[in-house]
């Protein structure tokens, strides 16, 4: 608000100013009274929701902490149900305000918004048509969470600074689990499954073995590429330190498909880059010696990885990985439009057809079963727009080093969320939503004429 053509007096600063001085005065006013806890209370509260209002991308990064670290889960005093949605409020306030005091009553709506929109409201309208509501809304209730952290990454990272700070942040918040875990694994904070000591995670979502490793290779491509983009030596050490620890981290798991995931995208990040002969030659040594230092209890787990036969209980997984597709593929046929409903692939094999309460291992099958043809179709023309986007906007940065390479980190990181899929069930996993965001992050900034002078991409839609 403008009150004079010289001088706007209703800015973030001053909005800061007068609110540290009103909460200041609280806090006196508690401590003379007796009530400090309370007012202390109330001071954080405030202090958090100017924060959100005034300085919405440090809210963006304090509630991202929540997304990725979720310390919600593992920290007794913030395990209390409304949490996220305090943390969340006065961000989405802020942005908001933000957008309209940038582009007035209009909002730019580009293609990988709409498509994101349209899975989002397919996974709702299961919902209605599912086995159990109550449990599909739950689940959905996750989903427009994630559609929420969605839209505040696209519409509140306006800079190259801002873009290149929250890929370093999203490191760090994987290179947190990868340490946490792997010194909790030699304290003996461990699983014994399948016959192997497995390292296991801090919190509850992804904390098992399995989701634990995904989590940690989803991130390697970030990693390895801001290490060939960064000039700073001590970044870089710290960067290549870390990407050890999370492989090693991700052995600890025990996780053949996490294994097989770090051998994919190895491959796959040589292929990306240049001298790609000499990058496969370097990737396999490093492989080899890896697989040198492997204990030899992770050896065994990862050769069964082609065990189909020998029922042991690796064998038993493996086949639980097909008869995951082959059921979605059944839940689809008996509800062709939209499936069992959002999440209730394993309450649909267990109440319907009597197979036990299993999760699908396998995001087609996934897909398939709980959202049907409608929602298949939404995911597939999700995923072939960021790919579309991925490739115009490689071409576009092709003289942009860090901008071109944090590309390629989200191409790969996407081929290895399809990769992981064929034995995972990740199809609400967060990552997809981060790399769309920041994807259409790229769509919208002009980081091409601040370092390129070359023209930014038109919004499409």
């Amino acid at each position: 608000m403008e009150i004079s053509d010289s001088k706007t007096y209703l800015t973030g600063r001053s909005l800061a100013y007068v609110g540290l001085v009103v909460l200041s005065s609280v806090l006196a006013l508690g401590l003379v009274h007796g009530y400090a806890f309370i007012c202390f209370a109330l001071v954080l509260g405030g202090l958090w929701v100017l924060t959100g209002l005034c300085y919405p991308f440090v809210g963006l990064l304090c509630y991202t902490i929540f997304i990725l670290v979720r310390p919600q889960e593992f920290i007794a005093g913030l395990a209390f149900p409304m949490i996220e949605k305090v943390i969340v409020a006065p961000v989405l306030v802020g942005m908001i305000l933000k957008m309209i005091r940038q582009s007035g009553s209009k909002i730019a709506i580009n293609s990988i918004d709409k498509r994101v929109a349209f899975f989002v409201i397919i996974a709702l309208l299961s919902v209605l048509t599912s086995i159990w509501i109550g449990g599909a809304f739950d689940k959905w209730i996750n989903v427009l969470r994630l559609f929420i952290i969605y839209v505040l990454i696209g519409k509140l990272i306006d800079s190259k600074q801002q873009f290149r700070l929250y890929l370093f942040f999203i490191i760090l918040t994987t290179g947190f689990h990868a340490v946490a875990s792997t010194i909790n694994y030699y304290q003996g904070v461990r699983q014994f499954t399948m016959g192997v000591e497995r390292a296991v995670g801090l919190d509850q979502t992804y904390g098992a073995p399995n989701s634990l490793a995904a989590t940690i290779v989803y991130t390697l491509p970030f990693i390895y590429f801001y290490i060939k983009s960064d000039s700073a030596r001590l970044t870089r050490l710290f960067l290549f330190v870390l990407f050890g620890i999370c492989v090693w981290c991700i052995i600890l798991t025990g996780s053949r498909t996490g294994m097989l995931a770090i051998v994919f995208v190895s491959f796959v990040m040589a292929l990306e880059a240049r001298h790609r002969l000499r990058n496969l030659l370097v990737g396999a040594l490093v492989l080899a010696a890896i697989w040198v230092v492997t204990p030899d209890q992770y050896k065994d787990r990862f050769a069964s990885s082609v065990d189909f036969d020998s029922g042991t209980g690796a064998a038993r997984s493996a086949q639980g990985r097909i008869q995951g597709l082959v059921n979605g593929i059944k839940m689809m046929i008996d509800r062709p439009l939209l499936g069992v409903g959002v999440g209730q692939y394993p309450v649909a094999l267990s109440m319907r057809y009597g197979k036990g309460w299993w999760e699908a291992h396998s995001l087609p099958g996934q897909l398939m079963g709980d959202l049907g043809l409608l929602g298949t179709i939404a995911f597939i023309v999700w995923i072939a727009t960021l790919f579309r986007s991925l490739a115009r906007t490689k071409r576009l940065y092709a003289d942009d080093v860090f901008i071109h390479n944090m590309i390629i980190a989200l191409r790969v990181q996407l081929l290895c969320l399809l990769f992981m899929g064929l034995g995972g069930h990740n199809l609400y996993r967060y990552n997809w939503f981060f790399i769309s965001a920041l994807t259409a992050v790229i769509l919208r900034l002009p980081f091409a004429s601040e370092e390129t002078n070359a023209q930014p991409l038109q919004r499409e839609g």
